[in-house]
């Protein structure tokens, strides 16, 4: 269970937590108990230290060590407050989808703690020594097939406090974004103009229509990674698993492309909705094929990729929600860009008509 000191924090407000939670991965108290956690889920599993534990990353919504062990490198996570739903996720994917995500030692959902097994080598790293995205061609198509597996389970996924995008609910939280002008950084630097802002709210009633379309198609909404990109991709041998889930949400499946595909643009250098990046999309739709056509498929893909523009700048506009003032400057590009992403989209080639 918690000391009283991190059950303090986790009585505060969001703002509160993560102001807290950014400077209480360096306390030192914390860090001991972490430790100890980890200390004990080692003597529980047989598994010894070979060398000190090494803190790899922080953030305002976590933190990752590598344990060294005589069983190869473990990984912890500690989640913020906002996102810890993802350790129950993580913890019920690994029952339900055992060969797509990293295989866990010890859950602490309360904590929102993670203890895992080394899952491989980063897919971004192999990409780009090799310039070679084949190993797309394999990935997207499983990654689909989990999404289908999960449709008939978002019910259980969102009592776990994951996020809710779906298209029923998306009008609304577009609107409550737009509301909120601090967030949106008018006339700023990395900010929307006044005259985009005021084309976002007239473009509300034909957005709220196209998630009206896209809900009527034949896809059923499921579990979206949020943050489908190749450096939450590991590859071991002939397998793949998906890490990092505290982008996640329940929402037209179809959504996770956006990442992909920028993902692949920004390893490879390719240009935006280059040509090169079509096979990808291919792939991952024919996994699809008892929804629909291909065709059908594709009509369907082209709308989602412009609404996924919005769900995934509602996902920065949470973020920043809970992100105090004096560490916004580094994320405040999130949102607007999104918008404009969104309100700019050439529907000539979007995307690979």
């Amino acid at each position: 269970m918690p000391t009283a000191r991190v059950r303090r924090i986790l009585s505060n407000s969001d703002a509160q937590m993560e102001t807290t939670f950014r400077t209480l991965w360096q306390d030192a108290a914390w860090i001991a108990e972490a430790h100890a956690w980890i200390h004990s889920q080692l003597r529980t599993h047989a598994i010894h230290l070979t060398d000190a534990i090494e803190t790899l990353q922080t953030h305002p919504w976590g933190l990752m060590m590598r344990v060294p062990t005589d069983a190869g490198n473990l990984f912890f996570k500690a989640i913020a407050p906002t996102w810890s739903f993802e350790a129950a996720l993580t913890q019920a994917l690994a029952t339900w989808q055992p060969d797509d995500v990293p295989q866990l030692i010890a859950v602490d959902t309360v904590r929102g703690w993670l203890l895992m097994r080394d899952s491989g080598a980063r897919l971004r790293e192999l990409i780009r020594s090799t310039r070679d995205m084949s190993a797309w061609l394999e990935i997207l198509p499983q990654y689909a097939r989990l999404q289908i597996a999960l449709a008939t389970r978002r019910a259980e996924i969102l009592r776990f406090g994951t996020p809710d995008h779906r298209l029923e609910t998306l009008p609304a939280q577009y609107q409550e974004m737009l509301a909120n002008r601090e967030l949106l950084y008018l006339d700023q630097e990395n900010g929307l103009a006044t005259d985009e802002y005021k084309q976002l709210q007239q473009l509300a009633p034909q957005f709220e229509a196209w998630c009206e379309e896209l809900r009527a198609a034949p896809i059923p909404e499921s579990l979206e990674h949020g943050d489908f990109h190749d450096a939450n991709i590991f590859v071991e041998g002939t397998k793949y698993r998906f890490s990092d889930w505290g982008d996640a949400c329940v929402a037209h499946p179809f959504f996770s492309m956006r990442v992909v595909l920028v993902s692949v643009e920004n390893s490879l250098n390719l240009p935006d909705y280059s040509p090169a990046s079509k096979p990808l999309r291919d792939a991952y739709l024919d996994a699809w094929r008892e929804f629909g056509s291909r065709e059908t498929l594709q009509e369907i893909f082209r709308l989602a990729f412009r609404i996924a523009q919005v769900s995934g700048a509602l996902k920065w506009y949470r973020q920043m929600e809970v992100t105090p003032p004096d560490l916004r400057d580094e994320y405040r590009h999130g949102v607007p860009s999104l918008l404009k992403d969104f309100l700019h989209a050439d529907l000539e080639k979007y995307p690979y008509a």
